[in-house]
């Protein structure tokens, strides 16, 4: 992992370099919604959805003259993660927060006013609290943050998403990320469930140029 990811730091360090020939930085804000898809226990039911923030430092690099071909990355906090509802006897809810430190490096044309972009990001596993038992008005849930172990921490996803360019520093963008890593670390030796589960995200974002 060390291989691939400190080029990477390295390759998004450099960019402070060539501010000269047009890179823009900026900030993101904006909400995740964020679930867990891929096969499960025969018993275990169907993952629901969660919302998290989403807050970052943009770089936007183009590549072509005229602008409309760059690079654009990020370096972002994203909360995911999923919530299941289980009846077994009392109502029981169960809520994975996930908390990851993303770095997408992304091709993005833009045509006009509108922009798409596509590529791969690679995320770090903070930390994470996982809540189960009772909750609401019946109960107060028991409160775990000390099982990193059960997780990978690097996770890979591969990205795609669309924007507009509101004002020439205020823009709106939608992105979905599809995991290609597990989530947890295999619960034996073939890799069966939840060992496969791979995390899903569609985040809603506003960007913001600084400078010029």
């Amino acid at each position: 992992m060390k291989k691939l990811f400190l080029p990477l730091l390295f390759g998004v360090a450099s960019l402070a370099s060539v501010q000269a020939q047009g890179l823009r930085l900026g900030l993101t804000a904006g909400m995740t919604a964020a679930t867990v898809g891929g096969p499960r226990n025969a018993d275990t039911p169907e993952p629901d959805g969660r919302l998290g923030a989403r807050v970052g430092l943009t770089a936007r690099l183009p590549l072509t003259a005229s602008g409309r071909l760059a690079l654009q990355t990020e370096l972002a906090y994203a909360g995911l993660g999923f919530r299941l509802e289980a009846a077994s006897g009392n109502y029981v809810e169960f809520r994975e927060r996930l908390h990851y430190l993303q770095l997408p490096l992304l091709m993005q044309l833009r045509l006009s006013k509108l922009w798409l972009e596509a590529g791969p990001q690679v995320s770090y596993l903070l930390g994470h609290r996982w809540l189960d038992g009772p909750s609401g008005l019946l109960g107060n849930p028991n409160i775990y943050t000390d099982n990193t172990d059960k997780f990978h921490r690097w996770d890979f996803s591969a990205v795609v998403g669309a924007g507009y360019q509101l004002t020439d520093k205020l823009g709106v963008g939608l992105r979905y990320a599809h995991g290609l890593t597990p989530v947890y670390q295999p619960v034996s030796a073939d890799g069966t469930p939840p060992g496969r589960l791979r995390n899903r995200s569609l985040s809603l974002n506003l960007s913001y140029q600084l400078g010029r």
